[in-house]
Order: C-alpha cells, then sequence, then structure tokens
C-alpha cells in the first residue's frame, strides 16, 4: 500500500524538528547554560572533550536536516528511487539505531529517558524511509 504524501510530511518535518532541536540543546550546552555531563552519556571527563563533541554533533544534526530535506524533495519531484539517497537515508538510520542503544546505556537517566525515544524514533522513521518495499504516493498536494 502507498504511504501518502501526507504522512511522509508528517514524519520528515517531525524529524527535522526533532533534530533541530537536538542541535539546539548540543548549542546550549557549547555555549556553557547546560552542563556538559548530559552529552555523550555522561562519560565526557573534560570542557575540552565536551567541546570536540558538541561542535560535531550540532555539524552532523544539521547535515542529517539538510539531508533529509533533499530525500522529501526527491519524493516531491517524484525521483525517490535513487539509490543514492536511500542508501545515506539508511546510513543515517542505522546510526539512529547505534545512537539509541548508546542513550540507553548511558550514566545518566536525563539521556537515557530524554533521548533514546528520539534516536529510536529516528531509526524507526530512517529505516521506514529507505525500504525499498515503501511505495511513495505524491498524488495528493503536499
Amino acid at each position: 500500500m502507498p504511504i501518502q504524501a501526507k504522512f511522509i510530511v508528517t514524519k520528515v518535518r517531525l524529524l527535522q524538528a526533532l533534530w533541530l532541536l537536538l542541535a539546539v540543546f548540543q548549542a546550549l550546552i557549547l555555549a556553557g547554560l547546560i552542563d556538559y555531563k548530559y552529552r555523550a552519556g555522561g562519560r565526557l571527563t573534560s570542557w575540552e572533550q565536551a567541546q570536540q563533541h558538541l561542535v560535531m554533533a550540532i555539524s552532523v544534526l544539521i547535515g542529517f536536516t539538510l539531508l533529509l530535506e533533499k530525500f522529501y524533495r526527491s519524493i516531491v519531484e517524484k525521483d525517490w528511487s535513487k539509490k543514492w539517497l536511500r542508501g545515506v537515508i539508511l546510513v543515517i538510520g542505522i546510526y539512529f539505531i547505534l545512537n539509541t542503544v548508546g542513550n540507553l546505556l548511558a550514566v545518566t537517566l536525563f539521556e537515557k529517558v530524554a533521548f533514546t525515544p528520539i534516536t529510536a524514533v529516528s531509526a524507526i522513521f530512517c529505516i521506514q524511509f529507505a525500504s525499498k518495499s515503501n511505495k511513495y504516493e505524491t498524488s495528493t498536494e503536499l
């Protein structure tokens, strides 16, 4: 059964909002407004370590958000079958599966409770988007 365009829009926009919120959270840690112990499973030992992790995390999340927009645009243009794009979305899904496991193993309860659901939903949606069995129905207006 084809996935309706409105569900794709909802899922893509939800993930983009979640990922941008995560980037903002990372930026707040980088600005010193939130303690860095809530980063990397509570295993960081210094502010310098945190800074390196944070800059990379912010970049990756913004990059993921932009790739997801490209994925969405490829569906709108009925060119969603580009293998490289589906492959990238699959890699992002695998990244979030690993991130979910990391969140479950986090030292801080906050990270377990707050970030495990976000990364799990991200993984599920990305794997679903990358699935070859999906047929995207774009006949409805986006």
